[in-house]
């Protein structure tokens, strides 16, 4: 900070009357930016900085610092801070390098913690680094990532990207480097020089890539087409339904999407209905595998982004089957079912048996002492009629 009095010029910092400055975290500033509240904000390596420009004496100034907290889900995503910028509306806007766009949602005046609403490579993004930012006439945000100019719809959220295959080949876009010229018209810099264009005038290539299948793989090894006792029996891309046995539980479908811009920025998410309970963004990975799977019918469904990182309407999909071993068939289930009804049959039997027989002997055993008695009477009758 600069202080002039008497017309002499004073640098302020940490070791003089910046002390309550949070150095020890902040001592790498990126940006400072003036908002149309009066409050200064600095952007820095570690998170960001605000303090109310009113003030008499430097020491009185009092910090507001903010880093990510991991915990949750409204922080911002990096603590990395390259631009901060107000627009037309006075929301704050904060780009990160690895967290995206960030918006305040929050009032720096409220004492309760701040609050972002995020917008990275999740939302549409070409990448979660963000350069710079500024606004045109028309209520759109312009963004530089690392290689891509970004238009951002502040009332849909949408976002277009314009990088290779418009224009933009392999341009390295620098950080700060960015200004709105009074013609409406925006520059930005570059490794290589700078880009000017007209906001309004600005229409993004559209183009319609296929998604196709490329390639089974079972246990790591290609499936081969068409041959005997194979699971397939023509192209996986024109293959409708994919049955597999319960022995063959690792399998990998691949896909590509055929824009051939810029292949290797192209990204993915997939998802398995029946198994999968959300999307799998698997940024530029394009396989999926799965092993172990639960016998059952599943859809197996894929989508992807064009090479700037916009998603297109190119959702394909493929029927999968997993047939049950024996063991859990249902002729087995019938036959498990089977063999509870006669064990229990058989015990049954076993149980009444042993009740009749031990019923049998309790009766011989009445028989036989009632036999004993009878005798022992008639034996003691003749003996007393003899004497």
């Amino acid at each position: 900070m600069i202080d002039e009095q008497n017309g002499k010029i004073r640098f302020l910092h940490a070791n003089n009357d910046l002390k309550s400055f949070p150095e020890a975290n902040c001592s790498k500033v990126r940006q400072v930016f003036v908002d149309s509240k009066q409050h200064i904000w600095v952007a820095t390596t570690e998170g960001f900085v605000v303090f109310n420009e009113n003030f008499k004496d430097p020491k009185d100034i009092k910090y507001r610092y903010y880093h990510r907290n991991e915990e949750k889900q409204n922080s911002l995503r990096a603590n990395d801070v390259h631009c901060i910028f107000e627009d037309a509306d006075a929301a704050m806007w904060f780009g990160t390098f690895g967290g995206g766009l960030s918006k305040l949602k929050t009032k720096v005046e409220d004492s309760r913690p701040f609050e972002f609403e995020v917008f990275n490579r999740d939302n549409g993004m070409p990448n979660n680094v963000v350069y710079t930012i500024l606004d045109d006439k028309q209520g759109n945000l312009w963004l530089t990532t690392e290689n891509s100019i970004v238009k951002f719809n502040k009332k849909t959220n949408k976002i277009e990207a314009f990088g290779k295959g418009n224009e933009l080949e392999n341009v390295e876009f620098s950080e700060a480097s960015a200004c709105l010229l009074q013609s409406g018209e925006i520059c930005a810099g570059s490794k290589s020089g700078f880009y000017s264009f007209r906001p309004e005038a600005v229409k993004r290539r559209v183009i319609k890539a296929q998604l196709v299948f490329t390639k089974l793989l079972l246990f790591n090894k290609e499936v081969e087409i068409g041959e005997k006792g194979s699971i397939l029996q023509t192209q996986l891309d024109k293959t409708s339904q994919i049955e597999f046995n319960s022995k063959q539980n690792v399998f990998t479908i691949e896909f590509a999407t055929l824009d051939m811009r810029a292949p290797e920025r192209i990204q993915y998410s997939y998802k398995l209905d029946g198994f999968d309970k959300e999307w799998n963004n698997v940024q530029t990975k394009h396989y999926a595998t799965y092993t172990a799977l639960p016998p059952g019918k599943y859809t197996f469904r894929v989508k992807s982004t064009d090479s700037e990182g916009v998603w297109l309407q190119n959702d394909r999909q493929i029927e999968i089957v997993i047939l049950p071993s024996f063991w859990q068939s249902n002729f087995a289930k019938f036959l498990y079912v089977l063999l509870l009804i006669t064990l229990f049959l058989i015990t049954l039997y076993i149980f009444i048996t042993i009740f009749k027989l031990k019923n049998n002997v309790h009766l011989e055993k009445q028989m036989t002492d009632m036999k004993l008695r009878f005798f022992t009477d008639i034996s003691h009758e003749l003996r007393t009629r003899s004497h």
